[in-house]
């Protein structure tokens, strides 16, 4: 194995990027999804995110394909499955180069998943939705450390932090749900979903250019993003709600790896199920 190889392998499949795998597409849970937890030229242990059990994908000496996705490119190589380096999880060697597929459109896939929107104005900062659960996190790491602390001024001003933090939470959680009870959160369910927009069906009325938030969560991560109304359909026999196409004008690099992640895994499970 040349050192360019080498150098590729390294890039790609960096200690911390997060990766899909699928061995034999006869077994029942053939992929699965993980985050390299170490990398030493071309060795890698996986940390398990999601997915079959790495036995049932592939047993030590039998191949497998691995994935890098990233919001411009998919990353291929063939594996072999090694004796774990450490306990837990999946090491694999990788034979082959990385092979780049540019991608110039994000794939998109026909889905059924339910998610909350609501419209907002064009000054509006992205997160409301995500703030009561971002506060109650916070909560908890500086109730850890507050419990941690023997200083006595030290912890008497954690104290106070931690009670302003508290009252911070119950005003976002009292925001958040007069917006509920007001409409302002809605679901909907998203029909067609990508890495650059979705489609999505609705009752409520909505223009072409209105910019909507939504809180979309296709597995276990959730996503905040803004999207910009390109078009409507109006319901046909099939369909009784219009269709709403958006494209996304605001969004972390990390939630479009998460939706791209997701939109490959359905393709996956339509595509097994076609044979079945």
């Amino acid at each position: 194995m040349d050192t360019l190889m080498i150098d590729n392998i390294r890039q790609v499949f960096a200690r911390g990027a997060q990766i899909s795998y699928e061995g034999a597409h006869d077994h029942p849970n053939g992929s699965g999804e993980g985050r390299v937890a170490a990398a030493q030229d071309n060795i890698l242990h996986i940390n398990v995110l999601r997915g079959g059990q790495p036995d049932d994908i592939a047993v030590v000496g039998q191949r497998l394909t691995v994935h890098r996705i990233t919001p411009t490119n998919r990353y291929t190589s063939q594996a072999i499955r090694i004796e774990n380096a450490v306990p837990g999880g999946l090491t694999v060697k990788i034979l082959t180069s990385p092979n780049k597929i540019e991608r110039r459109e994000y794939l998109r896939v026909r889905c059924q998943l339910p998610f909350h929107w609501r419209q907002v104005h064009r000054d509006e900062l992205i997160g409301y939705t995500n703030a009561p659960r971002q506060a109650s996190e916070t909560r908890q790491e500086l109730d850890r450390l507050v419990r941690g602390v023997a200083d006595p001024q030290a912890h008497t001003v954690l104290v106070a932090m931690l009670e302003r933090l508290a009252l911070l939470e119950d005003k976002v959680e009292r925001v958040v749900k007069r917006m509920q009870e007001n409409g302002f959160l809605v679901e909907d369910i998203i029909t067609e979903l990508s890495g650059g927009g979705m489609r999505f069906l609705t009752r409520r009325r909505i223009r072409v250019g209105d910019i909507i938030e939504a809180v979309i969560a296709p597995d276990e991560d959730e996503v905040c993003v803004q999207a910009r109304v390109l078009r409507i359909h109006p319901p046909n026999l099939g369909r009784a709600q219009p269709s709403v196409a958006c494209r996304f004008i605001t969004i972390s690099p990390r939630d479009r790896e998460v939706l791209i992640r997701a939109a490959f895994r359905i393709q996956r499970e339509l595509l097994r199920r076609s044979v079945v």
